[in-house]
């Protein structure tokens, strides 16, 4: 464990080194560092672990600039489901800590991407019941569950006999899997065209930590800039290779696909705000309504920029498909040298 941890370190410094050698600091403003898709992920518990390709920029980076990236995202996600033979609870907040490296190089935009996750009990019952309750909004079966308690499980039961596929009541964490992403321009006008690949390798082995899936996805990516505005849309699909975890139980599908649209609009030279919907479908096949229906992840975020650093604030919504977390939170920021 250790050797491996040592091994990712070795690898973002190394890439940070390189970047800071190939080109000086750059202090020009940049007009795609601020104008740019919220920089968000689903953040269910059952999708977490799987390879994710998010919105980007269709617009590379100049070559030699590099850019790194540290977010805080904080989700909460509670399904009570009961059917004739299998029951589960799945209460729990979730934290991740990414850690982001990009680069231009050759005509083509490399990011390497390493996530810590932490699951266990939270603070945001509360502020999510009292949310749903000013709007009318249903809780799901919430408020009849102890607040801010983790409590993960799933049985079935054949016959007489009950069993455990898992159960959690006890905080557990871990590094999860590192992603490997390129991208390339393919048209370059007012309008930007690209392509982006990723690849998730199985570096580490914890439940709900890492799928134990070999991963790959392609993406298409489309951004128009005008005066203020800023449009945006995403589409693609991933792979997941590999047995994984759970697979009689949680029967898991090999494939997946996105789609996402969003807007932003620049306040100022250094203010801009965003809204998108993200949509995905489900890496499962249970029966299970929660866990198999698509996803959306309705965003809103605000970005400011100084110079060479940028931050992010940002919350996401699953509006009306309740197959993705209540409410997600993201604080990120960025660094641009």
């Amino acid at each position: 464990m250790k050797k491996k941890v040592l091994i990712l370190c070795l690898i973002f410094v190394s890439l940070s080194i390189f970047g800071a050698e190939k080109q000086e600091k750059n202090k020009n403003y940049y007009f795609d560092f601020l104008m740019k898709p919220l920089d968000t992920k689903n953040q269910y518990i059952f999708y977490l672990p799987y390879l994710f390709m998010p919105f980007e920029r269709a617009k590379l980076m100049d070559e030699g600039v590099s850019e790194l990236k540290v977010s805080f995202y904080k989700s909460s996600t509670f399904i009570d489901y009961f059917a004739a033979n299998e029951k589960g609870l799945f209460d729990l907040e979730s934290t991740m800590l990414a850690f982001q490296y990009s680069q231009t190089i050759g005509g083509i935009e490399w990011r390497a991407l390493l996530p810590f996750f932490y699951h266990g009990p939270g603070y945001l019952d509360p502020f999510i019941e009292n949310f749903h309750m000013a709007f009318g909004l249903p809780n799901g079966g919430r408020e009849y569950w102890a607040s801010n308690q983790m409590d993960f499980f799933y049985q079935t039961t054949e016959g007489d006999t009950s069993t455990k596929i898992f159960h959690k009541n006890k905080p557990f964490y871990g590094i999860g899997d590192l992603s490997l992403f390129g991208k390339k321009e393919i048209y370059n006008n007012n309008a930007v065209v690209a392509i982006s690949g990723g690849v998730k390798i199985p570096f580490f082995y914890g439940e709900f930590i890492s799928s134990k899936t070999f991963d790959l996805g392609s993406s298409i990516h489309l951004d128009y800039y005008g005066n203020r505005g800023y449009l945006y849309a995403t589409g693609g699909f991933r792979l997941m290779l590999g047995r994984g975890d759970y697979k009689k139980e949680l029967d898991r599908s090999f494939y997946s696909f996105q789609i996402g649209s969003g807007i932003g609009f620049r306040l100022s030279d250094t203010t801009a705000v965003f809204m998108q919907f993200y949509f995905q479908t489900s890496p499962y096949k249970t029966g299970i309504k929660r866990l198999d229906n698509p996803s959306s992840v309705h965003s809103f975020g605000i970005r400011w920029q100084w110079d060479d650093f940028l931050i992010q604030l940002s919350g996401d919504e699953d509006s009306f498909t309740y197959a993705a977390p209540d409410i997600s939170f993201n604080i990120q920021t960025e660094f641009r040298f």
